[in-house]
């Protein structure tokens, strides 16, 4: 697969802008405030249907106007593909090869790609809805039977919520039934997919520290899947004084360890923006290892945080991925001189 043209129409500072794209590496640069993030959130937009700096569609529309338009051309197994993203009076319409897409679930899938962001690093020292989003945003991608039992957990525990508040239990067991049975899967497939992600996130982190740093991930569900119908039951009374659910994969966590310490207490920034790096690496190689297709790579601010060494075995790793897209203030020298490079310069 590879994102062979972009089109913006009104998308954030850009009136109408076509860029194209090299099949593997493509640098984007220029100082800052230029546009260059915005080139890889318009591509990410199309990958997940949502943006990645902003919950609220409106601020994505270049001020003055409307509306926006996003065009992305694609070639997938030597086969042509479209997709187009219209915002326009408030109303959301995406088409993939002129079809429609009915949610954002048909979307899903069509692109697939891993993004790397400076603030990436809250994986690691933010809150665990963080590292939750992290691992649900790659199954996604994955797998579609995922979508199905994350949209039908939380839409459960929202009715199941709305009666406790009411102090009613009236139809709730209905609920947590629902709410057990997707969980159940969600955790599971956590798990599962973390298990896969640490054999590739330990490579990637001990190539970025020269072998001096060894990583291990471990999803960290509050209960089991086995358990959770019983504890929704048990805990049906202390919730009613909170009126939300206090149990279920929603508050679980994923545990990162740099040798036998937690990241977040004890790495240092250097060891976290590596780690984080590791993370999104590992990403890429699941989704790659789940799908017919090779998955896109889009790296913001390339490097930024890390130290000269481990800035530069970043660069030299990039030449085992597939269509790259890289932002930069500056000239940035690929280890590879036998790929293909695109410069959009801004």
């Amino acid at each position: 697969m590879w994102v062979k043209a972009l089109l913006l129409r009104n998308f954030r500072s850009y009136g109408d802008a076509q860029f194209q794209f090299s099949p593997q590496n493509n640098l984007i640069i220029g100082p800052n405030a230029r546009g260059k993030t915005t080139i890889l959130e318009a591509i990410y937009l199309l990958i997940t249907g949502r943006s990645f700096r902003s919950n609220n569609l409106d601020e994505l529309v270049k001020e003055g106007e409307d509306g926006f338009y996003v065009e992305l051309h694609y070639e997938n197994q030597g086969i042509d593909h479209s997709i187009r993203y219209i915002y326009e009076k408030k109303q959301r319409r995406i088409f993939a090869n002129r079809h429609p897409c009915k949610s954002l679930s048909d979307l899903l899938g069509l692109l697939q790609g891993a993004l790397l962001l400076p603030d990436d690093i809250q994986l690691i020292k933010g809150a665990p809805k963080q590292r939750r989003k992290y691992l649900d945003l790659q199954l996604a991608q994955m797998n579609p039977l995922y979508v199905h039992h994350l949209t039908r957990y939380f839409r459960a525990m929202r009715q199941r919520n709305a009666l406790l508040k009411m102090h009613s239990e009236r139809a709730i067991e209905l609920f947590e039934t629902e709410m057990a049975s997707s969980g159940a899967y969600l955790i599971e497939e956590r798990e599962r997919i973390v298990a896969l992600l640490t054999q590739d996130c330990t490579e990637v982190q001990e190539a970025l520290s020269c072998g001096k740093e060894a990583v291990s991930l471990k999803y960290v569900p509050k209960y089991q899947p086995k358990d959770l119908l019983e504890q929704y039951r048990k805990m049906r009374s202390r919730e009613m004084k909170t009126g939300s659910s206090m149990v279920g994969p929603h508050l679980d966590d994923l545990s990162l360890k740099l040798g036998n310490q937690e990241a977040k207490l004890y790495a240092s920034e250097g060891q976290k923006k590596s780690l984080t790096t590791a993370l999104k690496f590992a990403e890429w190689n699941q989704l790659k290892a789940h799908s017919d297709t090779t998955p896109l790579m889009l790296i913001d601010d390339v490097g930024v945080s890390l130290d000269a060494s481990r800035r530069e075995k970043l660069i030299s790793l990039l030449d085992g991925f597939s269509q790259v897209f890289v932002t930069s203030t500056e000239p940035l020298q690929f280890s590879s001189s036998s790929r293909d490079t695109e410069q959009v310069k801004l």
